[in-house]
Order: C-alpha cells, then structure tokens, then sequence
C-alpha cells in the first residue's frame, strides 16, 4: 500500500470534556509554580529582570533548547507515555560526546564545519543505534536510551580522559561574543533551528506521519505509514540536533568540562514535559520545548541570584518533572 499523509487529529481518542479539563489543569500546575516563584525572586531582585541578565537567560537556555527540540519530535513520533515511547535519555550524553569530539579535532588543527560534521555524525550513530533497539529489537525506549547513555559516556570518559579540552577556534568564539543587530549568534543560530524543527513537523510529510504514528499507530498503520520508519527517522533527527548542541556547549564554557550532562537531562526532560502547556492542543511542539526551556533556565537563573544552593535547584526540577509528568 503506497504511503499517505495524513492529518494526525482523526487519530486522537476522544476525551470527555471534564477529564480533557482536568488534564489541563494538572499541566498548568509546574508552569503555574515556576511562575510564582519566578514573580517572588523579581520582586525580591528586580536586576533578574535587566535587560543584560534576560538576554543571559536565553543564552544560557539554548543547549537545553535544541534537545527539548529534538526530545518533542520523538514523543510526536511514539507517543507521550514515558515506559512505551516517548523518551531519549542520551541525547545530554550525545551532545556532550559530540562537543569533546569537536573539541578534540578543533584541537588537532582540523576545520570548524569538518569537526562538526565528524560530531554530527557521531551522535547520528548513537541515533541508528537507538532506533535498531527501539524499532527492530523492540526494547522499550526508556531502557534502549537509559543503555546507551551509559555506554555514551563510558566512550566520552575515555576519549576525554576527564580533562578539560580548551577551545580556541575562532568561529566557536564568535558564537560566544559576536551578535547581528544586537542579537546574539547563539540565540539567531536556536531560532533559525526552531523554525525548522516547526516547519518539520507540522508543514512536512515526515512530520505528519510522525503525529499519526504517535497519536495512534494503528490507524497509522491502516492507513499507509509505516511507523518504524517514522520513528527511526525521530530518533536520527533528534540526534541531529544533540550533535547541532555541541557548538553551542562548546562557546558557552570556551571549551569542554565533564559533568554538564547531568544538568543538560534535568532541563531537557523538564523543558519537554512542559511543552503542551503552550500548545493550543495539549501536544508536544518544538515551540513549546523551546517556551519551557526559557522558563526553565530563567527559574534556574532566579533561584542562584536568589543565593539558593544548586543541589537544591536540582532537587526542585526533579519534583516539577514527578508532577508535570
């Protein structure tokens, strides 16, 4: 049967009113919390709301950002349920290889775009690896990606040997300091990557399918898609934008450190689960993983020039991730 496109709105299970309401209520209470502690820390230090500490918060939410992003494409793929689909917990583990990659090979004199690209397609392994786990051999998402973000990091230890990795490459610097009308790079650079990512998935064959597969494989399936595909090309993609997240890992610190992963999954997973509050639908988007990533990091930013321990700024994302999901 020769594939279609298809609208995934057929393919959504209809809920009655009041359950559909009380959903959106529980999923207004993380953004609800962080809004009012947020309003609470502005009022105590209203230097958090200067203009050079904003555009710092958006700088600083643009690693977390780009995988939010790819995060959103693969719960449009397979579905929002965290045990069955849903889910890559090594795209931190993937960004952070590809940036010591990158900085190994900017290190040995090799060009910015080729020690990219040699990045890029390290992390796409990791990609083809979580979809032959995930697809072919059927494993569930949560316990593939839990696998190779493990193994990612074993490989990231070794080839780093945990030490920092200085980065001088001048196109790497200019992501850190250099602006286009008062507009950071790094920022222009997330921007235009969003719009893709949207245009991707709601303007495109691919994306279309990928909503159908994710709302309801099933019909998906009775009506021509075929879903591994759809949900293999997720997974590649959003690897594509772990390997895209390097450079801008790399700018942020000048350079490679171990030990951001950790941060990078908190804000990802927490940036992603918000994401349907600010979809019109209650669905997974890449603006609305971009709009809870901003959130996120301006909380983040709120509560250290607040003086709060960073432990416990971890511990507070860990509860709005049990509650959001």
């Amino acid at each position: 049967m020769t594939p279609t496109t298809i609208s995934p709105l057929p393919f959504e299970l209809p809920e009655k009113h009041g359950n559909t309401r009380f959903k959106s209520v529980i999923q207004m209470i993380p953004v609800t919390l962080v809004a009012g502690v947020f309003i609470i820390l502005v009022v105590l230090n209203p230097n958090i709301v200067g203009f050079d500490n904003l555009e710092a918060i958006i700088v600083s939410a643009v690693p977390s950002t780009i995988l939010a992003i790819g995060m959103s494409i693969i719960i449009a793929a397979t579905g929002d349920d965290v045990i069955t689909g849903g889910v890559d917990l090594s795209l931190p583990n993937q960004a952070v290889l590809a940036a010591a990659v990158m900085a190994l090979s900017l290190g040995h004199g090799i060009a910015f775009w080729v020690s990219l690209l040699i990045s890029m397609l390290v992390a796409l392994s990791i990609g083809v690896l979580n979809s032959i786990l995930t697809v072919t051999l059927h494993m569930a998402p949560i316990l593939a990606t839990l696998a190779t973000s493990v193994l990612v990091d074993g490989i990231t230890r070794k080839v780093t040997s945990n030490k920092r990795i200085e980065v001088h490459d001048a196109t790497v610097i200019a992501f850190r300091d250099n602006s286009v009308l008062g507009i950071p790079i790094v920022i222009l650079a997330a921007i235009m990557l969003l719009f893709a990512a949207h245009m991707l998935v709601h303007h495109t064959t691919l994306g279309l399918n990928m909503q159908a597969v994710g709302g309801n494989k099933g019909f998906a399936v009775e009506s021509g898609i075929r879903p591994n595909l759809t949900i293999a090309c997720a997974f590649l993609i959003a690897s594509i934008c772990a390997g895209l997240s390097c450079v801008t890992l790399l700018s942020r610190a000048s350079g490679w450190s171990t030990g951001s992963e950790d941060q990078l999954l908190l804000d990802m997973l927490l940036a992603t689960y918000l994401a349907p509050v600010f979809s019109r639908r209650g669905t997974y988007t890449p603006v609305g993983a971009c709009t809870g990533a901003v959130l996120v990091s301006a909380l983040s930013n709120a509560l250290i020039l607040g003086g709060v321990d960073n432990s416990l700024i971890d511990g507070a994302k860990g509860l709005l991730i049990l509650v959001v999901e």
